[in-house]
């Protein structure tokens, strides 16, 4: 969830039949920001706020996913502010597939994906001040 506006294509495109559907989306949108909550603000749509000094990132999406394109944006955004940032797509995949590691080979390859980033994060990874950290 990187965008309370949910006016994004993949809102429409995959808004049933996938899992997570739009209209799920909507009623967590309307948990996580209650009665008068600003969507607007960058700390509840990170895909709007100001980026830079970010770490690096591994975003994993599903391509039947109303979230879909919120993380393509996301993604696109942080390498402009110089963040990098590596897309791990999953086309024919639901929301949630990673839950099925042991029963789905493309979850099973997002985690090995996962894993590398996570290790390489651990060793080489940014703590702190400007310099430093090569996982993505």
């Amino acid at each position: 969830m990187l965008d309370a506006a949910q006016d994004r294509r993949s809102y429409r495109t995959a808004a049933e039949g996938c899992f997570l559907t739009a209209a799920h989306m909507r009623w967590f949108w309307e948990q996580y920001l209650g009665p008068g909550g600003d969507g607007r603000h960058p700390l509840a749509s990170p895909v709007r706020a100001d980026l830079a000094g970010l770490p690096p990132a591994h975003l994993v999406i599903a391509g039947c996913d109303p979230l879909r394109d919120e993380a393509r944006a996301y993604h696109r955004r942080l390498r402009r502010s110089g963040i990098r940032s590596v897309l791990d797509g999953h086309p024919g995949m639901f929301h949630g597939f990673l839950g099925l590691a042991g029963v789905l080979p493309q979850a099973c390859e997002a985690f090995a994906r996962l894993g590398g980033a996570i290790s390489s994060a651990r060793t080489n990874g940014k703590t702190f001040g400007e310099a430093g950290g090569d996982a993505g």
